[in-house]
């Protein structure tokens, strides 16, 4: 039999040593398939693989990995010890100092902290600082980073450093929050934000760093790198938007669990969704957490034990306005709109589609037609395979005649800039955020969507210097310059980690789709708690919020209206309750598809169809 030992007496490098050449290649291969780079086969003898003892204890604690390997007394006294330590990380500590007043105490006089936490706050804390594992699931707008950002520094050992993953627009608000609570700019606030054979000069080029933001592609394309990094030194970890490793299987997913063997002190995660589609989206979330293998069950059950959630209610916010403007389409564009509704029913009806909901995820593309139908009709006719299929005249009527929501949105923008305030407008469509930004062009507006880019940010940089076509730079603008008063987003783009409540408290809504969470993200964009920054003036609590919310009527708005209605009071209900197992997302929502519908939207736009087969 092989065995397992050792390589020398630094005790960090273990060797794999097989009987058998083929073994030992097979085993090689198979754990490439985990650990890539980090698994090296000896140059001379084939029979011998090397790791670190880190990646031994997360392949035999963690992933349950049986090596037919004897293992020498002092591997078996280390992977006793790892489990012995991982038990502390998920174990209540009941003897913690910790309470409303310690906290505070603390961060004021080991950080010299501007701000306070919350009410609310403070008891999310002293909950999750009972453990070195935790879990926020508060709603968004409730100031989850901030409670990341006490967590971590409240159990910070000296030197110890903080990995903090996210989506790619969640970059400003941990540098903001890190400015604004103790002051720390960009050297040693760093983003992770270059090419692979980079990685290690930004990390140099850093010295003070002591936070590094990652988002979760470039974790997963620098697993090595972060793995050689996170060797060394004290690490905790936070997962912001920790629903993006919800599927199990997913290379993210696999990717985050690995770099978070690495994470000895503390792990968090911070997610207002916890479970979208039940229990199995929670599952590698908790894994991270504990460390270790788990059933789904097991998990649901610890997240039930050990999470906290402020709901939307104990913000005090004050609630906000939905100024519903519903207006008809005009006669050339109620004209296209029945005519392209009509030949879809016509066309499923001929394809006995009608009755068979399995057959319909093959139609998202004309609702998202019908959609812009009932929007803006002219970018279709801009487009050529409608043009070809439409009569000259109807093309020409459709083109000639303004549509109601544009002009709608023009008046609406112009009234409240000259109010001397600001507007997000959003939409789904591009061609809606570029004719949007033409005819506004005389207030200069920007627009956030997929193609904006990031800035490159260091140490080096002042807020003056990053480049104003970046999403960065317009969100700076918008907060800090006056002239910058109009922002055209998609909410795919720019709906989520982004805080504007102190500057802007109207949003139009120019379309809408079926994904009730993109909407909610994009709703809390303007509506949060916070104080506005250098005063104790919580903005929410005395500014009304106002939604504008553009719908056509007797169109497929009013049908989208009411579903995102029903999905909304679902999700509240089922979040309120804590009940994983059951999905917060209809049956039949695709993750990766933006429009957020599921089997029940495209039963209800059938049903719909149905009435223009009656007529």
């Amino acid at each position: 039999m092989g065995k397992i030992r050792f390589q020398n007496d630094g005790k960090e490098i273990v060797e794999l040593i097989f009987d058998d050449e083929t073994e030992c290649e097979i085993a090689c291969y198979n754990l490439q398939g985990i650990l890539a780079d980090d698994i090296i086969a000896d140059e001379y003898d084939l029979k011998i693989l090397r790791l670190s003892i880190m990646n031994l204890e997360y392949l035999v604690v963690n992933l349950d990995w049986e090596f037919e390997l004897e293992m020498a007394d002092d591997i078996i006294e280390r992977l006793r010890h790892f489990f012995a330590e991982q038990q502390l990380l998920i174990e209540p500590n009941m003897n913690a100092r910790w309470d409303s007043d310690s906290i505070k105490e603390y961060l004021s006089n080991e950080y010299s902290t501007k701000r306070t936490p919350t009410t609310f706050q403070l008891a999310n804390l002293e909950q999750m600082l009972l453990r070195k594992s935790a879990a926020s699931f508060s709603v968004p707008g409730s100031g989850k980073t901030s409670e990341g950002l006490c967590y971590w520094l409240c159990q910070k050992s000296e030197n110890s450093k903080l990995l903090v993953v996210l989506p790619k627009v969640g970059f400003l608000a941990w540098e903001e929050e890190f400015q604004e609570w103790i002051g720390w700019g960009p050297e040693k606030v760093i983003r992770l934000d270059v090419s692979s054979e980079q990685f290690f000069n930004k990390i140099e080029s850093n010295p003070a760093a002591e936070v590094f933001l990652i988002t979760y592609a470039r974790l997963w394309r620098n697993q090595d790198h972060l793995s050689r990094l996170m060797t060394n030194g004290t690490w905790s970890m936070i997962l912001d938007e920790s629903h993006n490793i919800k599927r199990h299987s997913g290379s993210y997913s696999r990717a985050v669990r690995r770099i978070g063997n690495y994470a000895r002190e503390t792990r968090l995660i911070l997610t207002g969704t916890p479970a979208p589609q039940g229990e199995n989206d929670l599952w590698p979330q908790i894994e991270f957490l504990r460390n270790a293998r788990l059933s789904a069950s097991e998990c649901v059950a610890w997240a039930q034990e050990v999470k906290v959630r402020t709901t939307k209610e104990q913000l005090g916010l004050i609630a906000p306005q939905y100024n519903i403007i519903s207006r008809p389409l005009p006669e050339s564009h109620l004209r296209l709109y029945r005519l392209l509704t009509s030949r879809l029913a016509r066309q499923l009806e001929s394809q006995n589609n009608v009755e068979h909901s399995e057959h319909l995820s093959s139609i998202r593309r004309h609702i998202m037609d019908i959609i812009r139908a009932a929007s803006n009709p002219r970018v279709l006719c801009q487009m050529q395979e409608f043009v070809g299929a439409l009569s000259s005249d109807i093309v020409r009527d459709v083109l000639e005649t303004e549509s109601w929501k544009i002009r709608e949105t023009i008046d609406i923008v112009n009234t409240l800039v000259s109010e001397n305030k600001k507007v997000i407008v959003w939409s789904c469509f591009n061609e809606n955020t570029d004719e949007l930004a033409i005819r506004l062009s005389h207030l200069s507006p920007r627009i956030i969507r997929g193609s904006t880019p990031s800035a490159k940010l260091d140490a080096s940089t002042i807020e003056e210097e990053i480049e104003d076509y970046t999403r960065e730079g317009i969100l700076r603008d918008f907060k800090t310059d006056e002239d910058c008063r109009v922002i055209i987003a998609n909410p795919a783009a720019c709906g989520e980690s982004i805080s504007l409540h102190h500057w802007c408290h109207d949003a139009i809504y120019f379309d809408r789709n079926y994904n009730a969470g993109q909407f909610l993200q994009s709703c809390d964009r303007i509506h949060r708690y916070g104080k506005y920054p250098g005063t104790e003036r919580i903005t929410c609590a005395e500014e009304i919020v106002t939604y504008h919310i553009l719908e056509s009527r007797e169109t497929i708005d009013e049908r989208i209206s009411d579903r995102l209605a029903d999905k909304i009071d679902n999700q509240n209900r089922i979040l309120r309750l804590g009940d994983y197992s059951t999905p917060v997302e209809e049956v039949g929502t695709n993750s990766n598809d933006n429009s957020g519908m599921s089997n029940a939207d495209r039963e209800d736009f059938v049903e719909y169809l149905e009435s223009y087969l009656e007529e």
